[in-house]
């Protein structure tokens, strides 16, 4: 991956949540975020959601990128609490939640 630089394009994200179903409902929104100068999308889904939506993604001219909630679920607090992050003040987020 090329180093950034100053010349390099800026691209624009956003971060969706939500209800991602039906599928043709997520199709109807994709020119929306293109034409509001949107480049790429960060989005929870299932693996069928991703099947489907990443190549409509594609053919609106976005990137569709998976975002996967991995940390900081709460089934993990007892039999992980190592994989929490570590508030600057030294407390595990696993026993203080920062929100």
């Amino acid at each position: 991956m090329p180093a950034f630089s100053a010349q390099a394009p800026r691209k624009h994200w956003t971060w969706m949540r939500g209800v991602t179903s039906p599928l043709q409902a997520w199709r109807r929104r994709l020119p929306q975020i293109k034409a509001s100068g949107i480049d790429a999308v960060l989005i929870s889904g299932t693996p069928d959601f991703y099947r489907a939506a990443v190549p409509a993604a594609r053919d609106e001219g976005l990137e569709l990128h998976a975002w996967l909630f991995t940390m900081m679920r709460g089934e993990n607090t007892s039999t992980h609490p190592d994989w929490y992050a570590v508030s600057r003040s030294g407390v595990s987020t696993a026993s203080k939640p920062p929100y």
